[in-house]
Parts: C-alpha cells; sequence; structure tokens
C-alpha cells in the first residue's frame, strides 16, 4: 500500500486527477448527466468511487480540513 498523501498540494494535485479521470472515462454518462441536469445522480456511482478513493489516499486530517474533491467535480 503506497503511503497516505499528508501534503496539501499534493492532495489538491490529486482530486484533480481524479475528477479529470471521471470526465475521461465517463464523458457520455457525464454529458447526458448535464443535459437533463442531473449530474450528480448519473454519476453517483462513480463519484462514491471516487470520494471513497480519495479519502483511501490522504491522511485523516487532510480529508476532515480539505474539501479539494468536491471543489474538482464542481
Amino acid at each position: 500500500m503506497a503511503a497516505l498523501i499528508d501534503d496539501k498540494t499534493k492532495a489538491c494535485r490529486k482530486a484533480r486527477s481524479l475528477a479529470s479521470d471521471l470526465v475521461l472515462y465517463y464523458s457520455t454518462k457525464l454529458q447526458a448527466g448535464l443535459e437533463n441536469d442531473n449530474f450528480y445522480e448519473a454519476l453517483e456511482k462513480e463519484l462514491d468511487e471516487a470520494r471513497a478513493f480519495y479519502k483511501d489516499s490522504v491522511t485523516p486530517e487532510i480529508y476532515s480540513s480539505t474539501n479539494y474533491l468536491e471543489r474538482a467535480i464542481m
């Protein structure tokens, strides 16, 4: 297992990378969600997986004190 990210800059980079992956791998689903005004519902499973992965990648302190992933998704 890789070491947990404990640097805010690296955590922010990780969050942006996860958001970018969502756009890359789920572009069709994302586009449909935007067109139908149900983005969060359309990508609920994928967003939950990204959130879980991010939580498992950063220290508890970083996770509880920042909202980098949510900001990257918006």
